[in-house]
This record gives C-alpha cells, structure tokens and sequence, in this order.
C-alpha cells in the first residue's frame, strides 16, 4: 500500500452525510502501520479505545459487543475514525442514526507473512450520531479518533503540465465541459468541468492508457505511438483522434462523444491490428482510465453494491459493485464516473493527507479483478487477449459527468442520458412496456399441457398481466409444445418468455426456437457465454444485436444470469430487464432498488417475488398490502397462483392496476431520489420530469407511526398536488420549497405502507 494515499476499493466503499469514518483492519499481532495513516492519527483526538471483550470506553458509551456493537458519541469534530482487527472474515453492517445500512465486506481474515491484509474504508458520519456495527465479530481491538478539520488543509496546487502548442478540441454536453488534447504522442483529458459549477476536476494531466507494450511470438515488443490525424462529426458529437504504430503496425481511435442533453462525456476506444502477426495484450496496458483529480472540499466516495460478473477474484455475491463510482463534494457538486465492460474493475484511491484528492483508474480483466496497485496481485490476473491480424479490441467505453448537486442529481443526470440514447428502442418506445409477467412452481411449470390450459383458462389479461413466463423446468422437456404455448398467449393478449439457462452456445438454440414459436423474450440465465472473456462477451453482445435487429423490436432480451449478477452498461444496453435477486422478499428488493438505481433504471429491475410465507416484511403473515405494494418499485414478476390464499389475487389485481394505470408511465425514464434509505422506514421517490408525475413509496417495518419526509428534485416555486393512497385525509397542496425543506408529515394506517401521488 502507497503511504500516501488511502485505496478505496469497488465493494468496500459507503456513506452516508456529514465528515469520514475511517474503518482499518489488521492483525492480532498489528503489523507496523503505513507511515501517512501513523502521521494522521498523531494529529487527531483519541476519543476511546478497548479490547474486545470491554463492555465500555473512554469519550462515550458502547452498549453490546460480540455480533452487534452500538457507540454514542458525539465528538465537536468533523469526523470519526474507526479502527479495529478482526480474527476471521466477517460481514460488516456500518449504520448511523441518520443514513442508511451500509454492507461492508470484509475482503480478507487471510493471513499472509504473518500478518494479516489491511484495508481502508472511509465512511462519512455526522457529529453527535450514533453509530451501529452488527455482523459475525471477533475483535482484537476498537478504537475512535477524530480526524484534523478539513480547514487546516491547505490549498491544492493545480499543475497542468501541458505545452501550449499540443493540440486541442472542447467537448461538450449540457452538463460536462470537456478538452481533449494529444500528449506525448498519446491522447488525455486535460479539462474536465460542469458547465454550472465551473469546477476543474484534472488536477494533473495523465495519459490516457493505450497499450505501450504486446507480446508478438512470445517476446515482448514495445509500442511507440504517433499522432496521425484528428476528425469532428458534428452530427454525432463525436472526435476521434488516430494513432499508429510502425513495429508492430497497430491502429488506435480514441472517439470522443458528447451527445444533447444531460450526460457524460464518452471516451470509446478501438485498438485495430494491422500486422501479420497476431499480438497479445495483457497488464496495465489494458488500462482504459487513469485520472488525476481533485475537488474544492473533501472528496466522498459513494459506491452501491451488486456485482457483475466477475467480481472480487471471481466471487458473485450480490455485495459486489455496479460498474460506477461517484465522487461527491458536499451537496454542491460531484464527478459520476462509470465504464462499461461486463468484466474489470474501477479503483479510486482518495488521498488520506488531503482528502479533496483521489486518483482513478480501470482495468479490463480475466478470470479475476485488479483491485489497485497496492494490491501484490496487480498486473498479474488482468485479461490477456489475443488479437489476430485485423481483428479489432473494441475498449470498454468510459463515461465521465461533471455535475451540480448531490449524488442524486449525477445519477439522475447519468440516467436521463442512458434513457434518451442507450436504453433498448424497445422499452424506451413502447408506453406498454415492460408488461407485468406471471409464472409457476416446478411441479406445475414443468407440464407444458398444464401451462397451455391455464393461459387459455385463466384470462390473466383481465388481471392485468402482459406475459406468461417459463422457467428451468420447462425447459428441460426440451420447450416442449412451445408453439403451442405461444399461441395460446399471443391469442390472450400475453406475451411468452421462455427461459434457456446457461451457455447458450452461440444462440442456436435461441434463434431456432423464436423462428418456429415467436416468443417474446429470452431469459438466460448462469455463464450466458463461455470462457469468461473478453472475446467470449463480444461474441455475446453481437448475437444479441442480431436477434434484436432481426425481431425488429419483437424479440427481447432479458437477463437472468443467476439472479441479475452480470450487471454492465453493455448489458443495459441490450435487455428489457433484470431478475435483481434470487432473494425473496420486500427488503431485498428495495435495498437493490434504492442502491442499484444510482445506475440502472428501476423499470429495468424485475423482482421475481413470489407470494407465500417468508416472502414479506413480516415472515408469518405473507401477502399483506404492504408487501405486494413492493411490486411497484420497478418491474413485476410474481406466482405461483395456484398456491395463493384467496385474497391474493385481489390484492395483486389491484397492483396491477396502479402499476399499468399509474406507476409504470412514472417508472419509465424516472428521475430516483433516496430520501428514506434505512430501516424502520423504506422509502424512495420517483419523478417523472418528462409527464410531471411522481410517487413516493413508504414502508412502516417496526419505526414509529408517523414521520415527517422531505422530498427532493421538486420546482421551489410550483404547488404541488399530493394524493394519498390509502388516507385521503392526508392530502394536500403544497409548494416545491415547503416539501423540500420541511417536508410532510405522513401517517401510516393499518397496511403499514402507503403510497403519495404527486401531480
């Protein structure tokens, strides 16, 4: 580990409001500690510290330890820093009296020489909070200090260290300000600003990473770039820089985008062999970012968790990051940074000295992912990829967005984007889309005689269903009678998605059986392709393209892969959907919901949330109104109704009816706002800038009665109508600065959820 920063790593980074709380882990027997992190804690206040098994401590009041640990403090300082050693791995769960859960994982409790890995997260957290560690603890040690004032921080020196005479071009967005120039013979981002805020984020300017060394029968070969030529498209916003190599001859097109409206700046590489040979590319050379950056006030890390899929060595736990990374200043402003691989990793290391500082960079990798530089395994389990002569590496496309605000306005700026240009045709065309889906169980889904009587016997169309799913069970009679099946539901208004699992083997299977029964979507689900590289996901990508192209709309994609673990923008792209979670249940798919849409649209995350016990807020009493109202926090897929109590199907109707009447027209290209992220109330709100229409989506699991709730992203100046689901009594008209500063004070009735419509 560098001295002089912190690495904070995709997987271990939260937060939550006001300063830092700095979480490290080490040995029992401590190893000396880095110089930069020794120099800190001299200068900072020691507000207490115990073993393990002390029930109390100094400078505050720590109530239970082993598996759950809650300190009061309340400290004059801007931060808290927490320092503790674990025994064996755990699962951490950091939460504050103010901000929402936050999953840590806990990377390590190996030992290695001896010692054991240390690992650094900072955390903000406000004075006078309470803090709250549950999780599987064995504890060497805990101790809290305050970190120095940020206003001791001296000003940051800003070097540009580029000629005058390189050569330049401005790219522009309606938020991001951009300049291009070419650098030692290579192309960088020498300015990166928001059009509002005027803020430069380049602190130093870096070379953008373009392979300076292949392997050419099995020597390595350096690669020297020359600047050829550069060409504007005015019409697509694009600016695409050439460079070639002699020995080995080599092609290279940085393409620079900036697209009308909202949105990043795209930078989409092409590495092009020209030579006889075939080459090898393999190590840093398949860096696609490397930013040296700073801000005016301490930087915040914000990162969600979900994985894609490859995440931390191979690991597919849902705690694993979207492939993003926000860089928050306050509330004012912040830098959205994301990428768009299925396979590498993003590392921002923020510096521990001075935390308006931080250094970015990604790497594309192969069957494991390359945390940072710090890490003794970097350089050694990224990619390696083999080019033939003329065969092309299309780069994983980086996204850079300079917005004003707080992380909910970048992520809101980064999706009006996505939704405008990326989203499949489709969805973003189709007010109809995507339709509320049902399935069932094995023993029934397994039968196709029994799922052809039902479509044609059931009427799930007056339910308000739009498609009919199969699952692993189907399948394997081989989709028997699968024209059958699509005939029966395109005969009763449903569309049919029919599951074909993993390894879809080049797609034979898939195209042959839309070309006999024209179903809708495709589900896959596990390894969609194989081997697990970057050649293999191209080849993906491509055969999804030509089926999308082929149905002309009529063909969908849909994206299982064990519980929506392959998670990527090229992903995005190409599906109608997600399943979130093979978890069940209203709390997993909020905490997904609230986390993932710092990225993803909701209306692409499907719950597959079946109705029966251990499915809802309360495990004993399964099918209330609240938990069906989860439904409605994206996109629905439910069953199996042959097992549902006779309330259910009432009770479902009537989501169905807010969600195709109400909900969905909201869904489709919301803007997201967290307001009301933690346990014992859920809550998040959606707004629709494009129809003027919004909702707010409240659960009452165990907190008190009533709660006042500010509301975000609303016009200061214009009333607002607010319509209460549930108690009409609660209605009202208010101003956008009333709801946003004081808030609204809701009162749950006996469903324990309600739901606020807002014209």
């Amino acid at each position: 580990m560098r001295h002089y920063h912190t690495s904070i790593r995709y997987g271990l980074r939260m937060a939550a409001r006001a300063a830092a709380l700095l979480i490290m882990c080490a040995g029992a027997a401590r190893a000396a500690e880095p110089e930069g992190m020794v120099k800190e804690a001299e200068s900072a206040v020691l507000l207490g510290s115990r073993p393990y098994d002390d029930p109390g401590a100094s400078g505050g009041k720590a109530v239970g330890w082993m598996g759950s640990v809650r300190f009061d403090h309340a400290p004059a300082a801007n931060c808290l820093r927490l320092r503790y050693a674990w025994k064996e791995p755990v699962m951490a769960f950091i939460t504050v009296n103010d901000g929402p859960p936050r999953t840590v994982p806990m990377m390590g409790g190996k030992k290695i020489s001896g010692t054991y890995i240390e690992h650094t997260i900072w955390i903000d957290i406000p004075a006078n909070a309470t803090v709250t560690i549950a999780g599987a603890f064995n504890f060497d040690s805990l101790t809290f200090v305050t970190a120095p004032s940020p206003a001791k921080i001296p000003p940051i020196e800003v070097p540009m260290p580029l000629p005058a005479s390189a050569p330049r071009w401005d790219v522009s967005s309606d938020d991001t300000m951009a300049t291009v120039a070419v650098y030692e013979g290579r192309p960088c981002l020498v300015s990166l600003k928001n059009s509002k805020q005027q803020w430069e984020w380049i602190r130093k300017v870096r070379p953008m990473p373009v392979p300076d060394t292949v392997v050419v029968e099995d020597r390595d070969t350096p690669v020297t770039w020359t600047y050829r030529d550069a060409a504007r498209d005015e019409a697509a916003g694009t600016l695409t820089l050439r460079f070639t190599s002699e020995q080995p001859a080599l092609e290279l097109h940085s393409r620079w985008r900036a697209r009308p409206g909202p949105g990043p700046i795209e930078h989409l590489p092409t590495l092009i062999n020209r030579d006889t040979k075939k080459i090898v590319l393999s190590g840093t050379g398949l860096l696609a970012a490397d930013l040296d950056l700073a801000a005016d006030q301490p930087l915040k890390p914000v990162r969600m968790s979900a994985p894609s899929r490859v995440g931390w060595y191979g690991d597919k736990s849902e705690g694993l990051p979207l492939p993003y990374e926000i860089l928050q200043v306050g509330s004012t402003h912040g830098l959205y940074l994301a990428y768009d691989f299925d396979f590498g990793m993003g590392v921002t290391n923020v510096e521990t000295k001075d935390r308006r500082q931080a250094l970015h960079r990604f790497a594309v990798s192969g069957g494991g992912i390359v945390p940072s530089d710090s890490h003794p395994n970097w350089g050694k389990t990224v990619a390696v990829i083999t080019l033939d002569p003329g065969q092309e590496l299309v780069g994983p496309g980086m996204h850079h967005l300079a917005y004003a605000g707080d992380e909910d306005d970048g992520a809101n700026r980064f999706k009006r984007w996505f939704w405008k240009y990326e989203i499949p045709a489709s969805l973003r065309d189709d007010p109809q889309e995507p339709p509320i889906s049902i399935c069932y169980l094995p023993a029934r889904d397994g039968n196709p005689d029994y799922l052809i009587d039902k479509v044609k016997t059931e009427n799930f169309a007056s339910w308000g269903v739009g498609a009919f799913k199969t699952d692993l069970w189907h399948m394997k009679t081989g989709h028997a009678k699968s024209v059958e099946l699509a005939q029966a539901c395109h005969a009763q208004g449903l569309k049919l998605i029919l599951y074909f699992g993993a390894n879809w083997g080049g797609g034979g299977n898939v195209k042959a059986q839309w070309e006999k029964s024209h179903y809708d979507f495709a589900r896959g689900d596990g390894a969609v392709y194989t081997p697990g590289d970057y050649h293999a996901a191209r080849g993906f990508y491509r055969f999804l393209d030509d089926m999308i192209a082929v149905g002309k709309g009529k063909w969908r994609y849909e994206n299982c892969s064990n519980g929506g673990n392959l998670r990527s923008l090229d992903m995005f792209r190409r599906m109608t959907w997600m399943t979130h979670s093979d978890g069940q249940g209203v709390g997993f798919y909020f905490s997904h919901i609230n986390d993932w849409s710092y990225m993803l649209h909701p209306i692409q995350i499907k719950c597959d949330m079946l109705v029966g016990p251990g499915e809802g807020l309360l495990p004993d009493q399964p099918g209330e109104v609240s938990d069906f109202r989860a439904f409605l926090l994206g996109s629905i897929l439910t069953g199996d109704p042959a097992l549902w109590q006779p309330t259910f199907k009432e009770r479902f109707k009537e989501i169905c009816k807010l969600y195709n009447t109400r909900q969905r027209a909201i869904l489709r290209g919301a803007d997201v706002y967290h307001i009301q992220p933690k346990a014992p109330w859920l809550g998040i709100q959606y707004d629709n800038p494009t129809i003027s229409k919004g909702s707010v989506l409240l659960w009452q699991n165990g907190g008190p009665a009533s709660q006042t709730i500010k509301l975000k992203g609303l016009d200061r100046s214009r009333t607002y109508t607010l319509a209460f689901q549930d108690d009409s009594s609660q209605n009202a008209k208010l101003v956008g600065a009333q709801l946003m500063d004081d808030g609204v004070t809701v009162k749950f009735g006996v469903n324990k959820s309600e739901i606020i419509w807002i014209e």
